[in-house]
C-alpha cells in the first residue's frame, strides 16, 4: 500500500513532552516544581482514581527528583498519540495500574 497524502496522525515514534512536576488538581500533592523534560512512551505509567461506578485511568510520568506522579496526555500541549494510549490502556496494565488515591465512591 503508498499513502498518497500524510494524514494527520502524529508519528508516535517522535512523540515527547515537556511538563512541570505541579500540583494538578486540589486532590493532588505539590511536587518540586522540577522541569521534566525528553518523556518518551517508555517513560508513562497507567494511572486511575476510583469514580462512582468505574476507575477512570490516565497516563502519568514519575518525578525523578521527588517521585511524585505528573499527568500528561490530559491538556493539548501533553496529548498522547493514540497509538500510544493503545498501547498503554491494556487490560494487563489496568491491572498492575497505580492507584493514586482519589475515590469518590
Amino acid at each position: 500500500m503508498k499513502v498518497a497524502k500524510e494524514g494527520n496522525v502524529p508519528d508516535a515514534k517522535d512523540w515527547e513532552i515537556v511538563t512541570l512536576c505541579s500540583k494538578k488538581d486540589k486532590y493532588d500533592t505539590e511536587g518540586c516544581g522540577a522541569k521534566l523534560e525528553e518523556i518518551r512512551e517508555q517513560d508513562l505509567v497507567l494511572m486511575y482514581f476510583k469514580g462512582s461506578h468505574v476507575n477512570h485511568y490516565y497516563s502519568a510520568v514519575s518525578c525523578p527528583r521527588c517521585g511524585k506522579y505528573n499527568r500528561v496526555g490530559n491538556t493539548p500541549e501533553t496529548k498522547l498519540p493514540q497509538t500510544i494510549w493503545e498501547r498503554l490502556d491494556t487490560d494487563k496494565n489496568e491491572r498492575a495500574a497505580i492507584f493514586d488515591g482519589f475515590s469518590d465512591r
